[in-house]
């Protein structure tokens, strides 16, 4: 029993003493023998009351024989365990309970596996709900501001590539989330800006879920405006990027800067209010309860985002 980990242990029904080998009494944190009483304040108290029905079920059914329970321990080091016991019930000839022995198992970790598993579909679940979302809201944005279905097409993919791009990313760091300066070079690199145009600084910041999928969207439709009308399309245009991290009552928020310089004159189509101004203007404060700017100042754009970084719920 030790060789596979399990410990095993024995519990004198008349004495109400339980006496533990030594694998049992590591996974336990306990020693070789104590009173059953005293063993049972170290069950969570949400699993006590089932360990107690099962004692007493034991005492009435004399059919009841082989038995098995599975219950949080913990320890007296603080540690808490998740533990899967099964063992059998000895009686004399009069039908009455005796002795119980049996084995147990440290079933922590295999546990928290479980725990994680049914945390990451449920994520996934509500990630799926959020990216539909999302997706039924670019295809009808996309179309209002589309002239013909040529531009439509080539609006939409582009957006759906970010899109798809940072839901890969997220569901690859699903805890650790996305580095804002990753996400804002990879949107500069996908509209193949030289390094020359281009100064991105910051502290180390990371999103989850919505706030880095609206921040990766805005980032790809300022890149991409930038390249056809701003600052990437001209000789000597530079895209400014930096952020940082402040705090307020209200908790931490990430101040982002877009600024855009040496453009000369502002194309037509760049003072139109499209997909992207809409969606900094209008979506972001409405998605994640940001504050924003957008303004055509001389030079080039200069677009100013406010994100609480405690936003975890994309709003219906």
């Amino acid at each position: 029993m030790e060789i596979a980990g399990l410990g095993t242990f024995e519990r004198d029904l008349q004495s109400g003493w339980m006496s533990f080998s030594d694998r049992a009494s590591e996974i336990y944190g306990v020693g070789a023998a104590m009173p059953w009483s005293d063993w049972l304040q170290g069950v969570h108290v949400e699993d006590r009351a089932g360990l107690l029905a099962l004692k007493e079920q034991i005492l009435v059914d004399a059919s009841l024989i082989d038995c098995e329970a599975a219950f949080r321990y913990r320890r007296l080091d603080g540690a808490e365990r998740y533990i899967v016991k099964r063992f059998r019930v000895l009686r004399d000839g009069a039908g009455t309970p005796v002795l119980v022995v049996g084995v147990i198992a440290d079933e922590t970790l295999r546990r928290a596996e479980e725990l994680r598993g049914a945390w990451l579909l449920a994520q996934l679940q509500h990630r799926m709900k959020n990216v539909m979302a999302m997706v039924r809201s670019l295809a009808r944005r996309t179309l209002e501001n589309s002239s013909d279905l040529a531009g439509y097409f080539s609006h939409f993919d582009g957006r759906l590539n970010a899109l798809a791009r940072v839901q890969s990313a997220l569901v690859r760091r699903v805890d650790e989330g996305l580095d804002v300066e990753e996400m804002v070079r990879e949107e500069l690199l996908q509209v193949a800006a030289e390094d020359a145009q281009v100064d991105v600084s910051g502290p180390a910041v990371r999103l989850h879920g919505p706030a880095a999928e609206y921040m990766a969207l805005t980032l790809h439709e300022l890149a991409v405006n930038a390249m056809k009308f701003g600052a990437l399309a001209v000789q000597g245009g530079k895209v400014l990027a930096t952020w940082e991290v402040s705090r307020e009552a209200d908790g931490e928020r990430l101040r982002l800067s877009w600024c855009e310089s040496g453009v000369p004159a502002l194309a037509a189509n760049h003072t139109r209010v499209g997909f992207g101004r809409q969606l900094v203007e209008l979506g972001l404060p409405y998605q994640l309860d940001a504050r924003t700017a957008f303004k055509l100042e001389r030079g080039g754009l200069r677009c100013e985002l406010d994100i609480p970084l405690a936003t975890g719920e994309v709003r219906a």
